[in-house]
Parts: C-alpha cells; sequence; structure tokens
C-alpha cells in the first residue's frame, strides 16, 4: 500500500513538472478573466405543452395587470397592453392556456386567444 502511495506521488509531481507555463500578461494567448466566454445556462431543457382556449371572467384591473379566473384552475395575469380594449371586471375574455406535459419549464402559460384572420370575432 505504502509503495502504491508513493507511486501516486511521483506520478502527480512528474505531471506538475512538465505542466506549461502559465502564460504571462503580455502573451496573446493570455485571456482575462472578464474576457473568458459566457456560457448560457439552460434552464428547464426543451418543453412540450398541452394547449387548450379557456373562458376567463376578469375579476380586476389595476396597474397595469388584467387579473382574471376560471372555474377549475386559479387566477392569473395578464398585461393590460394586451388588449385591444381595456376590459372591465365581469367581462368574460377567450383565453389560450398551454400546460406543461414535459420538462421543467414554466407549467402554466395564458396569453389572449387570437381569433383565425379569416375569422372576425363576434360583437359584444
Amino acid at each position: 500500500m505504502k509503495f502504491a502511495a508513493t507511486l501516486l506521488v511521483a506520478i502527480c509531481l512528474a505531471f506538475a513538472s512538465h505542466a506549461s507555463p502559465e502564460p504571462t500578461a503580455d502573451s496573446e494567448t493570455a485571456i482575462e478573466p472578464s474576457e473568458a466566454p459566457v456560457m448560457p445556462i439552460r434552464v428547464g431543457g426543451p418543453c412540450t405543452y398541452e394547449t387548450s382556449e379557456i373562458d376567463a371572467t376578469v375579476l380586476q384591473v389595476a396597474d397595469g395587470q388584467v387579473s382574471m379566473s376560471q372555474a377549475e384552475d386559479r387566477n392569473f395575469n395578464l398585461a393590460a397592453a394586451a388588449f385591444t380594449a381595456p376590459p372591465v371586471a365581469g367581462d368574460v375574455i377567450r383565453v389560450t392556456k398551454r400546460k406543461i406535459t414535459k420538462g421543467t419549464c414554466q407549467p402554466l402559460i395564458y396569453t389572449l386567444a387570437v381569433p383565425p384572420a379569416d375569422e372576425t370575432p363576434p360583437a359584444n
């Protein structure tokens, strides 16, 4: 056992003595830590969603947010700027709900449902 430990130390010392020298400040290959490439951190990976359209009721409009609710879901907010006409409490609005089925991304995503280009939304 003592021989194995001695051999391991000898190998480590041999590699350390043959290591390439540290680049100097005037070396063309020197990279400052602030210039080192930064690899983006990927969070969640590829995700898949089940998409459905729901009718959601506007609860309130305040501070640029529209609070909405759908019977079986929790409440959620959409940006007031996403609406073509300002909604008021009690309005029922068609919303696209995307529920995650694979991955670790955002579990629920709500957006305003957009009618197909050849379909005119019904007048209220």
